[in-house]
Parts: structure tokens; C-alpha cells; sequence
């Protein structure tokens, strides 16, 4: 997956299940408001919570 061509182009990358999302709690709840909370040129990663809610059994 590093390897390719898309991602080597990227800024950043967030690699999750196609069932789960990402819930900002800053500004209007959008990636942009997530990045101004942090100085970027200091931040070299964001570490995301994740909420197992089971497997329904």
C-alpha cells in the first residue's frame, strides 16, 4: 500500500474500515478544524480514539 503512486503523493493519509467515520469534536466537526487545533509544521501524527461496541452476540 505505501507504494503507491497516491499515496507516496500525499500530505497525510487515514486508512480506516469502509464501517467506520471520524467524529471531530473542533469547530464545525470538519477535517480543516481539526488540523487548526494543531500546529502542523510540530505535528507529525494525530493518534484517534476507537469505540469497540461489540460484535452484537
Amino acid at each position: 500500500m505505501a507504494e503507491h503512486p497516491h499515496i507516496r503523493a500525499a500530505e497525510w493519509v487515514f486508512n480506516i474500515d469502509v464501517d467506520e467515520f471520524l467524529v471531530i469534536h473542533k469547530g464545525a466537526g470538519r477535517l480543516h478544524d481539526l488540523f487548526h487545533a494543531f500546529n502542523m509544521k510540530q505535528t507529525h501524527a494525530i493518534a484517534v480514539h476507537w469505540r469497540c461496541l461489540g460484535d452484537n452476540g
